[in-house]
């Protein structure tokens, strides 16, 4: 069984980078972002660890699977956006994450019926 985290063990154990997933900081934001403590809260729920292989079927700016990659580093994250606009950046996204010292996402764009 993989081992667990909860958000209170990580913050207080050193992880105190909870604010540089705000979206005030982020590269790529979209227009309805996810709060950083939601994404970690279901990073948490799901158990992520470094060995885990994260699907948001409907990524926007990524911020679930940052805040997977954030708990567990050498996850694999993996992100299908639709926006047909254009406006969601996978190269900002990238960046959101490489300036965080994780492995961007591989990211698709295409719908995920």
């Amino acid at each position: 069984e993989p081992p667990t985290y909860l958000l209170l063990r990580k913050y207080c154990s050193g992880f105190s980078r909870l604010r540089d997933f705000d979206p005030n900081t982020r590269i790529c934001v979209t227009s309805t972002p996810l709060e950083p403590i939601a994404a970690f809260t279901m990073a948490n729920a799901g158990l992520v660890s470094n060995n885990s292989a994260i699907l948001d079927l409907y990524a926007g700016s990524a911020t679930s699977l940052l805040a997977a990659a954030g708990l567990a580093p050498e996850c694999t994250t993996v992100g299908i956006e639709r926006d047909g606009d254009w406006l969601v950046n996978f190269t900002h996204i990238s960046s959101d994450f490489v300036s965080r010292d994780l492995r961007p996402p591989h990211m698709i764009r295409g719908d995920s019926w």
